[in-house]
């Protein structure tokens, strides 16, 4: 298993960024991937949705599931698929005198035979979430006063 904790102040307010941390149509400042919603509706406990990208030059299809889902505070989402990846994360959203903290927290699994790669991904992972929260700090920052 690979953890990761990572956390990112932005200097905008948690209604501002909630929705870029719960809504995955909106999650393009993420690693590139494509996102599907397979669910209608507004995000909300339930909702489902495929994450697809590569990794290492190998293409990964995540059907995942939202958890929680508490309005401008808190997203947790698990996979839901048969895949050779499990990934259940959280997404908080904590008001600061000067914005937001935004806190990034989440386990993957391996399975299989590439359970094995498990020891070596830590350190790639955890760089690769928090260089995520600097795009979004980034982005949502850049945008003025349209976030």
């Amino acid at each position: 298993m690979v953890a990761y904790a990572v956390s990112e102040n932005i200097n905008r307010s948690p209604e501002e960024v909630f929705p870029y941390l719960a809504d995955p149509m909106r999650w393009d400042w993420m690693a590139e991937g494509r996102t599907d919603r397979l669910t209608d509706g507004p995000t909300r406990t339930g909702t489902r949705f495929r994450y697809s990208f590569q990794q290492r030059g190998k293409p990964i299809d995540l059907e995942i599931e939202v958890t929680e889902h508490e309005p401008n505070r808190r997203v947790a989402f698990k996979t839901v698929s048969d895949s050779a990846m499990r990934w259940d994360g959280v997404f908080s959203a904590e008001p600061t005198g000067t914005g937001t903290l935004v806190r990034s927290t989440g386990q993957i699994r391996l399975r299989g035979i590439r359970r094995l790669f498990e020891p070596l991904m830590g350190g790639e992972v955890r760089r690769g979430e928090a260089a995520e929260l600097s795009r979004l700090k980034a982005m949502l920052e850049g945008m003025g006063g349209q976030a």
